[in-house]
């Protein structure tokens, strides 16, 4: 359930945010330890999760609603839409980014 809240969000932020650390060269292939699989290194890992913070965190204008949202906001509307959903048994309707 948590996957299907979180997959309307994969292209405008997850693919967007590692296009963005490959292509700026925040991460490369030196990052990763490929013993026993592929990890990145703790150093690289933490400015992922600083890119991510940022990235979740930034203001920008909801196509759906025209108001400034973040997507850290956008979780929390679709977890509370999810709820009232299961809970009323009201039509679902997730984030569409446009």
């Amino acid at each position: 359930l948590a996957l299907d809240l979180l997959e309307p969000f994969r292209a405008p932020l997850g693919d967007r945010l590692a296009l963005a650390l490959l292509n700026t060269k925040a991460i490369e292939t030196r990052d990763f330890d490929f013993s026993g699989g592929a990890r990145l290194e703790k150093n690289a890992l933490k400015g992922v999760l600083r890119a991510y913070e940022t990235a979740v965190s930034r203001p920008f204008c909801d196509s759906q609603s025209g108001e400034r949202a973040s997507f850290r906001r956008l979780f929390a509307l679709g977890a509370q839409k999810m709820a009232q959903s299961l809970e009323n048994g009201v039509a679902f309707r997730a984030f569409c980014a446009a």
